[in-house]
């Protein structure tokens, strides 16, 4: 019989959804920067079409590089070069795609500058979210650790360095009195 721990799992597909949602809206935000969000050129129809897409290849790209898994335990340099892989993943899979959607896509004069700059910012976004919900977890973690007093006795130069290496220690749940 297989155990399934349904924390993690749904940790997990509440961390894949919110990392979609910035996808989208790096997506938007790309069209906008790139100058190619006009009324008369996309119609609100086209840009869905391409959010819907652009939604697919997020979901293949964030599968395939596991980037939903893991975020407290390996959100560091290993985490952001697995992010840029997912990103250059991202890029490659719409330049693949877009040419293969032929009449259904609105005409982008720069769809590469879109397309580059929806990997950048989406990229961005997602070690953002990592660096956030990193330091939220360090910040709840350690305002539930009980604190100890400690009284350090002298005043000369060891009580002083003493107090100092009690203080830079990196538990940080002792009070220096």
């Amino acid at each position: 019989m297989i155990f399934i721990d349904y924390n993690k799992v749904a940790s997990r597909w509440l961390i894949f959804g919110i990392e979609q949602v910035l996808a989208g809206f790096s997506f938007l935000c790309a069209f906008l920067i790139s100058g190619q969000f006009r009324p008369v050129i996309v119609t609100s129809g086209e840009f869905a079409l391409l959010l819907a897409v652009n939604a697919a290849i997020t979901a293949v790209g964030m599968l395939l590089m596991q980037t939903h898994a893991g975020i407290i335990r390996y959100s560091s340099f290993r985490d952001v070069l697995n992010i840029m892989k997912f990103a250059v993943l991202q890029f490659l899979l719409w330049m693949v795609v877009f040419p293969l959607m032929r009449g259904d896509y609105p005409r982008i004069a720069h769809p590469t500058l879109v397309f580059l700059l929806n990997a950048v910012l989406s990229s961005l976004a997602m070690i953002g979210f990592r660096i956030l919900i990193k330091e939220v977890f360090r910040l709840g973690k350690t305002t539930r650790q009980k604190r100890y007093n400690v009284l350090i006795y002298g005043a000369n130069r060891l009580g002083i360095s003493t107090m100092r290496a009690v203080e830079m220690e990196s538990d940080r749940n002792k009070n220096v009195i």
